[in-house]
């Protein structure tokens, strides 16, 4: 029973030390908030995923396409 008090206490201790040690630490999303662009912003487009234009065969691997479609000696 006192070693699970003394953890408790131990424990208790580290949490606020390193509370106490870590209040000046500066946060770095306020860091990035505050830098700026080095150059224009340009348009961007998304692009959204297209299936594979080679369909897995029955029974085949997705290891299996990528040899057949770019070594078709293997097959």
């Amino acid at each position: 029973m006192s070693k699970a008090i003394a953890g408790i206490i131990f424990l208790f201790g580290i949490r606020s030390y390193l509370g106490y040690a870590s209040q000046g630490a500066y946060d770095k999303d306020k860091v990035i908030v505050s830098m700026q662009l080095l150059e224009n912003p340009v348009p961007a487009t998304i692009v959204e995923p297209v299936p594979n234009p080679n369909p897995l065969l029955t029974g085949e691997t997705i290891w299996g396409r990528i040899k057949r479609r770019h070594h078709p000696n293997w097959v």
